[in-house]
């Protein structure tokens, strides 16, 4: 195998698990709420947490990331049946971020992955000097254009010989469509 080819077979792979990764990955949890939230607002309900907006400290950089703020209690006993009302509880407070891009970044990788595949896959693999010196790729090409002619798909060989008129069943006459009009 020469340099070329194994270039072209690891572009390929590669250009095929980008696309892989991208539509079997698990799409990213979101919540949605029952009325949508204006970017502007200054506090909102959702169930019977309230929520107001808050900023956020980043920890390196000391920058500030917007947000809404809700603030809850839970019990420091977890077990139901030993809880009483006068317990210690731990205070938290949930925080939703705020994010406009958010929609429009999930389909962005797919379309990317879904380019390459397209133009990139077919280049590298179509792009062999040695296609043609398998026979069959002549006989595939042959019958793909016999098809588009006369706009059937033939049942007896109507190439060889010796085998003229015998009853035949041309399996790949999809790709040998594709191959004769390329």
């Amino acid at each position: 195998m020469t340099k070329r080819n194994s270039l072209r077979i690891a572009v390929a792979l590669g250009a095929a698990a980008c696309l892989a990764y991208t539509l079997f990955r698990a799409p990213a949890a979101h919540v949605e709420t029952a009325t949508p939230i204006a970017a502007d607002a200054k506090a909102f309900s959702l169930g019977t947490l309230p929520f107001s907006a808050c900023e956020l400290p980043q920890k390196r950089s000391g920058a500030r990331t917007q947000a809404y703020c809700a603030p809850f209690a839970v019990p420091e006993n977890r077990d139901a049946n030993r809880a009483a009302p006068n317990d210690r509880k731990i205070d938290l407070r949930l925080a939703l971020i705020k994010s406009e891009a958010a929609a429009a970044d999930r389909k962005t990788p797919l379309n990317i992955a879904l380019l390459v595949a397209v133009l990139l896959v077919p280049a590298v693999l179509g792009s062999s000097q040695t296609i043609f010196n398998d026979g069959d790729v002549s006989w595939h090409i042959a019958t793909g254009q016999w098809i588009i002619d006369h706009r059937a798909i033939p049942h007896t060989d109507p190439f060889s010989f010796t085998w003229y008129g015998r009853p035949w069943v041309p399996i790949e006459w999809l790709a040998e469509m594709i191959y004769a009009s390329a």
